[in-house]
């Protein structure tokens, strides 16, 4: 990759810092990296040097340092540089986690209302477990309630 004469990835929505081994590309000469999502400070050694054309760094707003107007503040120019992501491999990640939602939810909706719809008697049995916990529910809170109530009429007369 030393002997990578040009090199354009201009307009890829491409998001991160400049790596700063691209200096050590010693033999290119042409470079266009504008209009992309980078930031940070170019770097200054070696061959980026050279290569002091403020337009192939446009399009960066982010992007700070020689030969850019944009001045870096707060930045040390030596420090380690991002892995830059791009959005196509996010995407397609966002695509698959979607699927597998709605084949998981597919699966599991209708592997219980299949069931229920399929089987005569299991559909009786859930309906009449349903009615006895509604049931349940009703007794306890009346019970509840007539001991509240006991609780303060004992309390007011008493």
């Amino acid at each position: 990759m030393k002997s990578l004469e040009s090199f354009d990835i201009s307009c890829n929505q491409i998001s991160g810092t400049i790596p700063k081994s691209a200096s050590k590309l010693t033999s290119l000469n042409h470079l266009n990296i504008s209009y992309n999502n980078l930031s940070r400070p170019i770097p200054i050694e070696n061959q980026f040097l050279t290569l002091n054309d403020p337009t192939i760094y446009a399009g960066n707003p982010y992007l700070c340092g020689i030969p850019l107007q944009n001045k870096c503040r707060g930045y040390n120019t030596h420090q380690v540089p991002q892995i830059k992501e791009l959005e196509d491999e996010n995407d397609s990640e966002k695509v698959w986690f979607y699927f597998v939602i709605a084949a998981g939810f597919a699966v599991g909706f209708w592997g219980v209302i299949g069931t229920l719809v399929l089987k005569k008697n299991w559909r009786y049995a859930c309906f009449r477990r349903v009615e006895d916990v509604v049931d349940d529910i009703y007794v306890y809170t009346s019970i509840k309630i007539a001991k509240l109530k006991r609780l303060l009429t004992n309390h007011v007369h008493g």
